[in-house]
């Protein structure tokens, strides 16, 4: 099966709407102070809304596996770690090194040579 540019498309979408998900799940688990609390995790706004984005993502996922090959598609999902870092220096403020930027540039080679 040939892999559709609209597939590639929908799968780095679903990268960066997969990392919007997983910073809003952390603000929400921030939020928590207590174990006791953590049957309020349905409460928690950021949880919440965290959980929705991550399954639309899902249905994105789902949609873009559809368009082509798995071992072409699939492999675009790692670009959610590279956004994951964006998003936690610039709203949680954590700090990036060396090593964090080595993974974004292998991570980077990885996928590229997927596509070859």
């Amino acid at each position: 099966m040939k892999t559709a540019l609209w597939a590639i498309g929908i799968m780095f979408m679903n990268t960066i709407i997969t990392a919007i998900g997983a910073l809003l799940l952390k603000l929400g688990a921030m939020r928590l102070t207590d174990k006791k609390e953590l049957w309020k995790v349905w409460k928690q706004k950021y949880i919440f809304w965290g959980l929705v984005v991550y399954a639309l993502a899902s249905i994105f996922g789902i949609y873009a596996y559809k368009g082509g090959d798995l071992n072409k598609i699939f492999p675009i999902a790692a670009l959610t770690y590279i956004w994951t870092m964006v998003l936690s220096v610039k709203y949680l403020k954590e700090p990036m090194n060396p090593w964090k930027w080595a993974a974004i540039i292998f991570i980077v080679i990885g996928i590229s040579l997927v596509f070859f």
